[in-house]
């Protein structure tokens, strides 16, 4: 494939969205722990079930998803459209870095741009 901007065969056009996110995550319990009456009865030594179930605690985190849509530059109709989703983390870089990865390996699929992405 090559561009041409006065007469193109496809279109390639791309939305992003991004969403806030939470997860609950739970501590083990107690730390450290020596063992004690479990909650049907009986003494757990140290590393079994025993007194404690685990606190919860929620973590933020931004969901990103990318949509790559190619189209038939005449009608307009969707011939192939990609999706990639993540959790957005870290330093613009890495951001960079992830964006580029998952690109590539949606396009390593559509085999006439294959050879142009390696």
């Amino acid at each position: 494939m090559k561009e041409d901007e006065d007469a193109p065969d496809v279109l390639i056009q791309f939305h992003t969205y991004t969403q806030q996110q939470r997860r609950t995550n739970y501590t083990g319990g107690f730390y450290p722990y020596f063992g004690g009456w479990g909650r049907w009865g009986g003494f757990y030594p140290y590393g079994m079930m025993g007194w404690g179930g685990g606190y919860p605690y929620q973590t933020q985190y931004t969901e990103g998803t990318l949509v790559i849509d190619i189209l038939d530059a005449k009608t307009k109709e969707v011939l192939w459209e990609g999706v990639a989703q993540g959790t957005l983390s870290g330093k613009i870089n890495r951001i960079q870095n992830q964006i580029n990865s998952s690109v590539r390996k949606m396009f390593t699929k559509y085999y006439p741009l294959k050879q142009t992405l390696s």
